[in-house]
């Protein structure tokens, strides 16, 4: 049921100065011909977001001790408000 068929990917630590450097690369063939290519081209960029948004808020707990949930929250806040912020401008235009 997958959109995934096949894939293939790494991580890569570098050691810099005064941190480390997260680098990751995933690539994938898709299923369902033409159709799925087509929803690839909407599942593919949410899908990188959602990977570096998931090495950021680890990044984030090891570093500062701000939990995942924490940063989800806050996170789906933020969209709250400016979605809400955007309508009542919309509406009052």
């Amino acid at each position: 049921m997958s959109l995934i068929k096949e894939g293939r990917g790494y991580w890569k630590y570098e050691q810099k100065e005064n941190h480390t450097r997260f680098l990751t690369r995933y690539d994938y063939d898709t299923r369902f011909g033409k159709a799925g290519k087509l929803l690839d081209t909407i599942f593919r960029p949410l899908m990188g977001w959602a990977t570096a948004w998931s090495f950021a808020a680890l990044k984030q707990w090891l570093e500062t001790g701000k939990r995942p949930e924490d940063s989800l929250r806050q996170s789906l806040l933020h969209v709250l408000f400016c979605v809400t912020l955007a309508l009542l401008w919309a509406y009052q235009g």
